[in-house]
């Protein structure tokens, strides 16, 4: 039996229990959302986390559990406490990581894509558009369209809850959809270009009388 329980993550909020949103119903996952108790025996027989990676570690080591015919279960009788980042920069170098694991765990073991996750992939390449609005003001639009939105959001839930810490969070999620958003395409990049200047090394040290090159990693190894 595998266990999780979603927790609030609403970073600059989280301390409020009134802002979490209600635990889900108890169902079967196709991966876990936040925390996970796995039994030692499959941990270890499913190699534990890849530690070549800092990040992401557990959603690709669900992928394999799953892979393999385990089930992750969501219990909603379980309470797991979140304590969220102190400043902007650790947050912003928390979800780089984030937003890192999940290409990482998309090249890797592949996946069906759903539409936010072409949404947020999105956000680091409009607001490097909107960066050229002097010379065409209209690309700009895109990306002032989703700071309103977030700010919107928080200054609703402010209002809402009669709380400061509350209307920071609609700029709390500017961060971490920013920070995803760069992380994401950081390491489909790193990614890519692993591919492509590996083949090209295989191909030259490839021998004449051999028709096939030796075996290319796609996946570079986290960083140290």
């Amino acid at each position: 039996m595998f266990s999780a329980r979603r927790s609030c993550s609403t970073e600059l909020v989280s301390r409020y229990r009134g802002l979490c949103p209600p635990a889900p119903k108890p169902r079967w996952l196709g991966r876990t959302r936040s925390s996970c108790i796995v039994g030692s025996a499959r941990f270890r027989a499913l190699g534990g986390y890849d530690d070549k990676l800092n990040f992401n570690e557990d959603a690709e080591f669900d992928r394999r559990l799953i892979k393999s015919g385990g089930r992750i279960w969501l219990a909603d009788d379980l309470v797991v406490t979140y304590v969220p980042r102190k400043n902007t920069i650790s947050l912003f170098k928390q979800y780089v990581k984030h937003g890192r694991g999940r290409a990482h765990t998309f090249a890797r073991h592949g996946g069906r894509y759903r539409i936010r996750h072409f949404i947020l992939p999105s956000i680091a390449p409009i607001i490097i558009l909107a960066l050229l609005a002097p010379f065409y003001w209209p690309i700009a639009v895109p990306a002032s369209a989703w700071a309103l939105v977030c700010l919107s959001y928080g200054i609703v839930l402010g209002i809402k809850h009669r709380d400061f810490c509350s209307a920071a969070s609609g700029y709390a999620s500017m961060v971490m959809q920013i920070a995803w958003s760069c992380g994401h395409w950081q390491e489909t990049i790193a990614i890519r270009a692993k591919r492509l200047f590996g083949a090209r090394e295989s191909r030259r040290r490839m021998p004449a009388n051999s028709g096939f090159p030796d075996q290319v990693s796609d996946f570079p190894d986290g960083p140290n």
